[in-house]
């Protein structure tokens, strides 16, 4: 789940935080064809022994839905460029 501002707000100062802040914090992915991407997304890793334990073809469906999520990240050259932003938050008590 994915907290909102005033919830993280209400948790810092429950916390005893007397000043905070936070800053969006962003980058992109950058993957040179879509098998560097479908490696990242379907080998080792966070899911990696999860989607080692799907038989074949639902890990082609996910392939294929995964080629439909990814396609607005596709640029001209062929290569994928995926951005991610974050929200850091800090504060003083």
């Amino acid at each position: 789940d994915r907290l909102t501002d005033t919830d993280v707000s209400a948790r810092l100062k429950e916390a005893s935080f007397a000043e905070f802040d936070s800053a969006p914090f962003s980058w992109s992915y950058n993957f040179p064809n879509w098998e560097a991407l479908w490696e990242f997304a379907s080998g080792p890793g966070l899911f990696g022994q999860k989607f080692a334990a799907l038989g074949e073809s639902v890990k082609e469906q996910v392939r294929v839905h995964l080629t439909g999520e990814f396609a607005a990240y596709r640029q001209d050259d062929g290569s994928y460029l995926i951005p991610h932003t974050c929200r850091l938050w800090w504060g003083r008590r």
